[in-house]
């Protein structure tokens, strides 16, 4: 069974899905943001759900949900639970809205962490280690087929950010890892920053830095293109942005 973290249902007619980041799934990521097929089958087990699609099962619980659908789950709750859907809806919004951080987590309160900069593009890079600070603004761009890839690296330091460049400011980047942790994007441009990311896609607006993080729900955008095949469990898509000539 896999697991479900910032949860939500989506409803197109008389189907549902699910969208969140998954975890101990063999064909994604680790926290990566999918969207599951069409759901056949919900049942309450405590405080988690156990919903089941045409072949994978999921588990998500009560104060891993996402607030920003209450009129669809309370549907979905009744549509598959009911009776026993009763109080269910008030329950998951009750339990998942003590899940909040109660500061906001900013590059300044971080002893280590990365800052990507977008100015008109990518501008440059800001490593923090335990207090320390380094910019980096060298980057190296690798030539593909359809597409050029942006990568700023350094093993000796242990980070890499790879990602690809779209019209309208868009940049889509791969899965990263290192030492620096948490990860924030920053806007200190005129126009809007779209970002996507295994963690889900962001919005950043001028002058603004947003922590990519699971939970940062106001931060999210969530793409409208592609939500019509409810057939497969697969990752967001990104058929909204536009390769950069």
């Amino acid at each position: 069974m896999y697991r479900l973290e910032n949860w939500y249902f989506e409803k197109n007619k008389d189907r549902y899905r699910v969208w969140g980041n998954v975890y101990g799934h063999p064909h994604f990521i680790e926290g990566q943001w999918i969207s599951t097929s069409t759901l056949k089958d919900i049942r309450r087990d405590d405080e988690t759900l156990i919903m089941t699609t045409g072949h994978s099962q999921y588990c998500a619980k009560f104060e891993d949900h996402q607030r920003v659908d209450a009129r669809v789950l309370k549907k979905a709750l009744h549509d598959y639970l009911w009776p026993e859907d009763e109080g269910l809806c008030q329950k998951i919004l009750y339990e998942s809205g003590k899940k909040t951080k109660n500061e906001k987590e900013i590059p300044a309160s971080c002893s280590t962490c990365a800052v990507i900069v977008f100015e008109d593009g990518f501008k440059e890079l800001v490593l923090k280690l335990h207090g320390h600070e380094k910019t980096v603004s060298s980057y190296d761009v690798h030539k593909g087929l359809f597409q050029d890839v942006t990568e700023v690296s350094d093993a000796d330091l242990g980070y890499c950010f790879r990602f690809y460049a779209y019209q309208k400011n868009g940049f889509q980047f791969e899965e990263w890892k290192g030492r620096f942790s948490p990860v924030f994007m920053k806007n200190t441009g005129e126009e809007e920053v779209h970002v996507s990311t295994v963690f889900g896609d962001y919005l950043i607006e001028a002058h603004e830095c947003v922590l990519i993080d699971p939970m940062n729900m106001n931060a999210r955008v969530f793409h409208e293109q592609g939500r019509a095949a409810y057939s497969e469990t697969r990752v967001i898509p990104h058929g909204s942005l536009k390769v950069k000539i």
